[in-house]
């Protein structure tokens, strides 16, 4: 057992989470905005006519296949006068029964366009196992439409995945949200996974499961969560982020042990490699290999 060097520098900001600026951006630019175009003839105004759609503005982030789906759901709305409120209330039901829908703002009348609609969308930023692949998940735990084979690269790194992989998720479907504390804390050490570690780190992380079981009964010879990354490596972390017991080791922090500890991984500081790295105290401390109260890793 040995203590990891203290890093020379730190390039974070001031502890402003890197995303932040983007989300802001794109809050004022409005996410994923829906232009429906009217049909028209030669006579005036026609109908709108769902089916003929355009998507303006759409974060880089989007799932591409969020567009189909958004596409199938309107080509089922049949065309309707921009001045009828029902056909545009049932509009709006439609586009906010969508997975990755957080919010829809109202129907707007654009002469000569059609109706316009401002969309919120959900932001992938952790994903789940279901039967035999995986689907992402947003901030709120709302599980997000698009089924990948393995846990999906997005941005600069990959979407953690909220663990144990024990079934429990088999079966779920789009729109579900997760409601076990596990899950929950899980999904709080990922949130602030993105907030509170560098962009170079979070691609050293690479695949990565975050196992949240016994994160409320972390202690001494307790490791609580664990992040469980390739290689049979893993990270003790102790309580998770939504907690906030007092006496907790700040989540920058404990991001900052990870950091350092990724940074021997790449042989920046040593050759030195690690097994488990235990980010709880003040002194982040790694080990060439597991003790026996070390705890059983979670399924990957």
């Amino acid at each position: 057992m040995r203590s990891l060097p203290r890093p020379t520098h730190s390039s974070r900001a001031a502890g402003v989470p890197a995303i932040v600026p983007l989300v802001l951006i794109l809050g004022l630019l409005g996410l994923g905005l829906v232009a429906l175009r009217e049909a028209m003839d030669q006579s005036g105004y026609a109908r709108v006519e769902t089916a003929e759609m355009q998507v303006e503005g759409t974060p880089v982030w989007a799932d591409p296949r969020w567009e189909l789906e958004l596409g199938d759901a309107l080509a089922g709305l049949a065309p309707f006068d921009p001045d009828e409120a029902e056909p545009q209330r049932e509009l709006l039901a439609v586009l906010g029964d969508l997975s990755f829908v957080a919010q829809v703002g109202e129907a707007r009348v654009v002469w000569p366009d059609g109706v316009e609609v401002e969309l919120e969308l959900r932001r992938p930023l952790a994903c789940v196992r279901i039967d035999n692949g995986y689907l992402a998940v947003d901030e709120t735990g709302t599980v997000l439409a698009g089924e990948w084979t393995a846990p999906p690269f997005a941005r600069s790194a990959f979407l953690p995945v909220i663990g144990p992989n024990d079934g429990s998720f088999d079966g779920w479907r789009p729109g579900m949200e997760l409601v076990e504390q596990r899950h929950l804390d899980g999904l709080s050490i990922a949130l602030s996974m993105w907030s509170d570690l560098e962009a170079v780190a979070r691609r050293g992380l690479g695949r990565c499961l975050i196992d949240a079981t016994r994160a409320r009964q972390a202690g001494p010879r307790e490791p609580g969560a664990l992040l469980l990354l390739e290689g049979g490596r893993e990270i003790h972390w102790g309580r998770s982020p939504n907690q906030d017991e007092p006496g907790e080791l700040p989540v920058a922090i404990k991001w900052g042990h990870v950091e350092r500890g990724l940074e021997i991984l790449r042989g920046e500081e040593t050759d030195d490699d690690w097994v488990v790295l235990d980010a709880r105290w003040d002194e982040p401390v790694l080990k060439a290999e597991r003790d026996e109260d070390d705890g059983a890793a979670g399924s990957r």
